[in-house]
């Protein structure tokens, strides 16, 4: 039973994976479509990190094309997600708060984007190193 376990997250991963690519090249309904595998695969063995990282992921396609609500949702569910540990979540953190503050800039809302441009910059600068240093 473990070893099936094991490849269903394998699967969760593949999904993911494939949401990428298909991010990348441009065709965001096939990985809006990967991606909702790949989270519901998270969902069914219980694995945070891979919610995250779908969710996050789900909010990139939706923002690229420019379904802010949709967008918007997901971002705050990540940071909802991640609020117990976030030192988890860095890499996650940083697109979401860049992406919060493409959806705030679109909005005309600039000291909001301002605010999630500056939080994500603090993060990829060295967040990490904060958040392992407050790890308890």
């Amino acid at each position: 039973m473990a070893q099936q376990h094991s490849l269903r997250q394998i699967y969760g991963g593949i999904q993911n994976n494939l949401g990428e690519l298909y991010r990348h090249l441009g065709r965001f309904r096939e990985a809006l479509a990967a991606y909702q595998i790949a989270l519901d695969v998270a969902h069914e063995q219980q694995v945070t990190t891979s919610l995250v990282l779908s969710v996050a992921n789900m909010g990139l396609a939706w923002l690229a094309l420019g379904h802010l609500e949709d967008a918007e949702l997901c971002f705050r569910e990540v940071l909802e997600m991640s609020q117990a540990t976030p030192w988890d979540y860095v890499d996650n953190l940083v697109e979401v708060n860049n992406g919060l503050a493409e959806i705030a800039r679109a909005r005309g809302d600039f000291p909001t984007a301002w605010q999630y441009a500056r939080t994500s910059e603090a993060l990829a600068r060295g967040g990490k190193l904060h958040f392992c240093l407050a790890k308890p």
